[in-house]
């Protein structure tokens, strides 16, 4: 029995075998199709944050405030011709800015056009604002810059102010990308980096602009850019309203930070940059199409969308730079604007600094909705996150927590939960407690206050009536009283009270003034049992108010056992309990539970017998169960929360989805619903439609209703998301407040699950120690819990830090205890990851036909249950195996139906690692154009992801098309490209010095071929790694033989052989005759090569047979077989000519591979 909870391990990720000018008319953007320019009366002379808000649905000012505006200042409005302030004479009117109308003026007295721009009138009025306005405004005229529209003065004529400042012409920046939509990315740059220089000018003199836009850009003919409007931007910069009503700096443009009301900085400068810059580049906003609220709450939580998925030429380097501009952390941004300009300059951004303590979440998150009430788990919340979502219909009826003296708190909070039930009972949509708790708090109300406004509160949370009451205590017996009000209505509709009555009578009791009020029928079936024991409903209370899951729970279990049959104790206890406890204890609750309510009867006993069957493991039953009880009563959401988890988990994905999207539509506001399609989401593979479409929706809920548990599930259900997207920053900072946030609760197993994903991104990014440390800080965790389960885990997290670092022998007993330990559990999925971890380990130290079940095994079990990502991986490792026995075409074949399968799902690394694989088969294939296209593709992904590994690797498989291709030159340069190898990665450094010796044979060096040799063979040894071990000895067999060392060449060969045995890959075995027919004396090396041909004929075209053929020649000549030595010849010619050919074949032909192939095969080149 395994629980669907929220520190399920992660499964093995990488397998990988080796200004302000204003036009005349507005012009409006023809990014959707538009004409370029589209007259609009009034509105053209408008201010610009009036023209963009008027002229766009998803602005929220109105057309009316800008007639205010102009209202306002037409009384001060100058005339052409009129002479300002004894020297300046007007010449024309340019437009509105966001501070009053900007002129065209001469400046008699320097004989120089200067902008004049007319404050408007209000401002002076208020002496506070225009101190500091004016103080402001002194201290933006420090700067100095080419690229900032100088402030010349303060001017006073009579009653109106006015500022004057350089006069640019030109057009803005919002007018050119009005009329060019996307810019060439040269411009962009050019323009970009201008604006940076100003910037730097700026911060340099303590000034922050806060409301950089392309309104504020101005552009000359000749491309020269400059800032307009600081000092000004500064005195109005604050996301706030003002007077007039206008939200004063675009919303399309701020910060995250300026979105929340943080303190901002200069950073804050460089993310409007970051937008400016991927609006120039891409012709569209970051966050485009959405409302203001929601474009805010997106830049709060992730990147936008790559620049290179929407405009895919633009290079990696640039791409890099505007996601460091536009990440939602200001310390992880360039650090000023100068190093903005030594990026552009040097076409390289540098590494953002790291973090420790990073990531923490699990792969496969929970469906359980623990927390909350038991009779009306999460009914929605005010908040809107996104207008095109319909709203919900009002709610029934809302209950206030019902008033008591603090020694009745625990029985008034049980008295909620029996009002909830009741209520549910009658069919009526009842609000959450979490949602009436969090508006209380959000209106500053207690109890009590908000029983005095309940129209304020009604309207809140959107509900037709309010249910409000007392219990009050006469020595050992209570009187309770109800009142209900409508939403309309300012004094209560109806007032209920009851007669004194013992503890054990509260539920006839508040049924009764339910029946009362018309609220319900006294004689109808609750459909619960309640219990009459006092004690045991005051600890029902007490767990209801637990701040701990821990308290709850003990609290739970001293109500059961008060009263074994209090069923609403039995939901709460168990739905708490999964998410804690071990399946060992869940199994023991769950029989002790149906033992207790064996003769309990009515909806509430169902419902927990459902429960039980998807604790137990048994989806397809719990469903059955709750398909009835979520049908009859639509109003309870947890019910149909609970429905959709057991269809999924019973492998009903689209019927859970579909509840689910129901869900939504009946209730916007449900966090949990939202939460539950973000999962599914991910677990489907589709995790850009969770991130977007979901989890942005279940945080900004669940932050509202205060839930920690609905937020830290959220968090990392975020985290994954990204990081299936590729994008490892934002993933890792969600992982990472996902983690604290579990252990503050005392989530052990949910703290766990996070530390033990921080352990896994530590070791992709090849940080082993730490990743040790997070795995021990992990099992310190799970030490108090008797829980195979969790062991299982972390022995699986054990073996893929071992994999990861190339030990793949080390790791074979890790993941032989978890595969043992999961079977054991039963758990299908469980078993197989680990089956897939088992039978890749097998295969990389050379166990080929062990391998080969277990991964089928896993295969199989993907299939069956949908699950595209495990697809992926259990397809790309039998490739693995394919690729081993030389099975080339049904590699290829396998690979590419991943690789297809990881676009439609959107899986960033597994595109990455499905075409560096391609690569690999090309390569052995001779298909050395493909595999040079496939590996430069994967090499700029893994750049983009900062995958450390992913580089290294296709790096090396670069490096081996030209080694192949005899192009020592090229193959070189691939590998200094990067620094080295990775430190941590023994194999890789094996890897990267065969490559070294290789190129130094090809340069006619065997000495120094000899030293890098004994560098792989050590690397290898250290690494466990069967095939660089094998690769490394065949190149001191080679080395020595050039050397005339003919004995010691030999030995080595012969040590070569004892490791292919155990490693019988088909690559290594042809690279072993080429190795023998170069060293070995004359005859054995025509024996040899004779051999070679007969025996590899069936997997031919080989990428390096025409080597063998040449080393054959030499052979066959020096035994005099003549002719049998010029056809060896010919053959590699012919081998040579086809690689050379196939190496322009890939990238400029344009047929696809099988088609290039056969091709080469029909005019006799293969």
């Amino acid at each position: 029995m395994r629980q669907n909870h929220s520190q399920q391990p992660r499964v093995a990720r990488r397998r990988m075998a080796s200004a302000y000018s204003m036009p005349s008319v507005i012009r409006v953007p023809r990014r959707g199709g538009m004409p370029p320019t589209v007259a609009v009366p009034l509105v053209s002379f408008l201010p610009s944050e009036f023209r963009a808000r008027s002229m766009n649905q998803d602005r929220d000012i109105d057309i009316d405030q800008g007639r205010t505006v102009l209202s306002q200042l037409n009384a001060s409005e100058l005339k052409v011709g009129e002479r300002i302030a004894e020297r300046y004479r007007i010449e024309a009117l340019l437009g509105i800015g966001g501070m009053g109308v900007v002129y065209r003026a001469h400046d008699e007295q320097l004989s120089i056009d200067i902008a004049l721009k007319l404050l408007r009138p209000e401002l002076a009025t208020r002496p506070e604002a225009f101190e500091r306005f004016r103080q402001e405004l002194l201290l933006a005229r420090r700067v100095s810059s080419p690229h900032v529209v100088r402030i010349h003065d303060l001017v006073a004529d009579g009653n109106r102010w006015l500022i004057s400042m350089d006069y640019v012409p030109g057009h803005s920046l919002e007018q050119h990308l009005d009329a060019h939509a996307a810019l060439p990315q040269q411009e962009a740059l050019s323009i970009a980096r201008q604006v940076a220089l100003g910037l730097a000018a700026a911060h340099a003199s303590g000034i922050i602009h806060r409301d950089l836009k392309p309104a504020n850009i101005l552009l000359q003919d000749d491309g020269h850019a400059c800032i307009s409007d600081f000092g000004v931007a500064r005195s109005s910069s604050s996301v706030r309203m003002t007077q007039t009503g206008m939200m004063v700096g675009t919303p399309d443009y701020v910060s995250p930070e300026q979105a929340r009301g943080d303190p901002v900085g200069p950073r804050s400068d460089l993310y409007a940059l970051g937008l400016i810059l991927y609006e120039m580049l891409s012709g569209r906003r970051a966050f485009d199409g959405a409302t203001p609220a929601e474009s805010l709450a997106q830049r709060l939580l992730r990147p936008p969308q790559p620049l290179r998925k929407v405009r895919p030429e633009i290079a990696p380097w640039v791409e890099r730079l505007v996601t460091r501009l536009l990440d939602p952390r200001p310390l992880r941004r360039l650090r000023d604007a100068q190093a903005v300009v030594t990026a552009i300059d040097a076409q390289r951004i540098p590494q953002a600094p790291l973090r420790t303590g990073l990531l923490a979440t699990t792969t496969t998150l929970a469906l359980a909705v623990a927390g909350g009430v038991w009779w009306a788990h999460e009914r929605g919340l005010m908040l809107s996150v996104q207008s095109t979502v319909v709203a919900a219909p009002p709610l029934d009826v809302a209950v206030l927590p019902l008033l008591a003296a603090a020694t009745d708190a625990d029985l008034a909070r049980a008295s909620d939960a029996l009002l909830g039930a009741s209520l549910l009972a009658g069919n009526l949509a009842v609000a959450d407690l979490r949602r009436v708790d969090s508006t209380l708090i959000r209106l500053g109300y207690d109890a009590s206050t908000a029983a005095q406004h309940p129209q304020r509160v009604l309207s809140d949370i959107g509900a037709r009536r309010l249910l409000t009451g007392e219990i009050e205590r006469d020595g050992e017996r209570l009187r309770i009283a109800l009142q209900l009000s409508e939403a309309g209505t300012d004094s209560p509709v109806r007032v209920a009270r009851s007669q004194l009555v013992g503890a054990q009578a509260i539920a006839p009791a508040l049924r009764g003034l339910l029946a009362e009020l018309g609220l319900a029928d006294a004689s109808a079936d609750l459909g619960t049992f309640w219990p009459s024991s006092e004690p045991a409903l005051r600890a029902f209370g007490r767990a209801l108010d637990a701040e701990k899951p821990e308290a709850a729970l003990l609290a739970y279990a001293e109500a059961v056992s008060l009263e074994p049959r209090f069923v609403a104790a039995w939901w709460q206890r168990l739905q708490v309990a999964r998410r804690l406890l071990p399946d060992k204890v869940m199994r023991a609750m769950t029989a002790t539970a149906r033992e207790a309510l064996r003769e309990v009867r009515g909806r509430d006993a169902e419902r927990v017998l459902a429960l039980i069957a998807l604790i137990e493991g048994n989806p397809s039953l719990a469903a059955e169960r709750f398909t009835p009880l979520a049908a009859s009563d639509p109003h309870d959401h947890h019910t149909r929360l609970l429905l959709a988890e057991a269809l999924e988990a019973a492998g009903k994905r689209e019927a859970a989805a579909a509840e689910l999207e129901q869900l939504t539509r009946s209730d916007p506001q449900n966090a949990d619903t939202w939460l539950l399609l973000g999962q599914s989401a991910i677990r489907a593979g589709d995790a850009q439609r969770a991130v977007d479409d979901y989890l942005l929706r279940a945080r900004v809920l669940f932050t509202r209703l205060r839930d920690e548990r609905g937020r830290a599930d959220t968090l990392n259900a975020l985290g994954l998301g990204f990081d299936l997207l590729g994008q490892s920053e934002p993933a890792m900072d969600y992982f990472t407040q996902a983690a604290e946030l579990r252990e503050a609760q005392g989530n052990r197993r949910g703290a766990a699950g996070s530390r033990r994903n921080l352990a896994w991104v530590h070791a992709v990014a090849n940080d082993t120690a730490s990743a040790e440390a997070e795995l021990a800080r992990a099992r310190a965790l799970v030490a108090p819990l008797d829980d195979p389960e969790l062991l299982a885990d972390i022995a699986n997290d054990a073996g893929l830090i071992d994999e990861e670092r190339g030990d793949f022998r080390a790791a074979l007993p890790h993941f032989r205890e978890a595969l043992a330990l999961r079977e054991a559990q039963g758990d299908a999925s469980a078993v197989a990851e680990s089956a897939l971890n088992f039978g890749f380990a097998l295969q990389q130290t050379g166990e080929f036909d062990d391998a080969q079940p277990h991964l089928e095994q896993a295969e199989r079990t993907y299939i069956a249950a949908e699950d595209r990502v495990g697809i992926v991986r259990s397809t790309q490792a039998l490739a693995a195996v394919d690729i081993a026995h030389g099975n080339y075409p049904q590699a290829r074949a396998r690979l590419q139906r991943a690789l297809r399968l990881a676009e439609e799902v959107n899986l960033a690394e597994e595109r990455a690692v499905m075409q560096i694989e391609l690569a690999e088969v090309d390569r052995l294939q001779g298909r050395m154009g493909d595999a040079l296209m496939r590996a430069n593709q994967s090499l700029t992904r893994f750049e983009q992801r900062g995958d450390a590994r992913g580089v290294t690797e296709a790096r090396l498989r670069i490096a081996a098309v030209y080694r192949d291709l005899e192009d020592w030159d090229a193959s070189d340069r691939a590998l200094t490209v990067f620094v080295d190898a990775l430190p941590g990665n023994r194999e890789h450094q094996g890897l990267l010095a065969i490559h070294r010796s290789e190129i130094a044979l090809g340069r006619g060096d065997a000495a120094k071929a000899l030293q890098f040799a004994s560098a792989a063979l050590k690397h290898g040894a250290t690494a466990h790694s069967l095939p660089v071990q094998a690769h490394a000895q065949l190149l001191h067999a080679r080395a020595l033989a050039v050397m005339g060392d003919n004995n010691a060449a030999r030995a080595k060969l012969e040590q070569a052989d004892a490791i292919l045995r155990a490693y019988p890959a088909l690559a290594l075995q042809q690279e072993r005759a080429l190795v023998a027919v170069t060293a070995l004396p004359p005859l054995e090396a025509a024996m040899a090569y004779r051999r070679a041909v007969q025996e590899f004929a069936a997997n031919a075209p080989f990428g390096r047979d025409y080597l063998l053929h040449r080393a054959g020649a030499v052979a066959l000549h020096a035994i005099d077989e003549i002719e049998e030595a010029v056809a060896a010849e010919a053959l590699s010619a012919r081998g040579r000519d086809a690689l050379q050919a196939s190496l322009s074949i890939g990238s400029a032909s344009g047929q696809p591979p099988d088609s290039q192939i056969k091709a080469l095969q029909d005019g006799g080149m293969l």
